[in-house]
């Protein structure tokens, strides 16, 4: 399980609770191996302060820094290797 976070600090801008929000709508609706699962959004009162939480399936993969590091020269290409994370998801045409 991963949980996602975001606090109403004193630099808190109210656009990135509705980008928050855009995600979990998004994610509800979406279904594939490859993208987690949203199993519940939530509103949270931690010690740190009033927030908004994402509670989604954790899925092992590549980290984000691996694929840059192999896309920004670091590694080769074969045919198995896809040129970005989002082939992975993107149906071909």
């Amino acid at each position: 399980m991963v949980i996602k976070l975001v606090l109403f600090g004193p630099d808190f801008d109210w656009a990135d609770l509705k980008l928050f929000e855009r995600e979990a709508e998004t994610l509800k609706s979406l279904e594939h191996l490859a993208i987690p699962k949203l199993l519940d959004s939530v509103e949270v009162d931690t010690p740190l302060g009033k927030g908004f939480a994402l509670v989604q399936t954790y899925i092992e993969a590549q980290s984000l820094e691996a694929w840059s590091a192999l896309l920004d020269g670091g590694g080769s290409y074969t045919v198995e290797t896809p040129s970005s994370p989002a082939t992975l998801i993107t149906p071909s045409t």
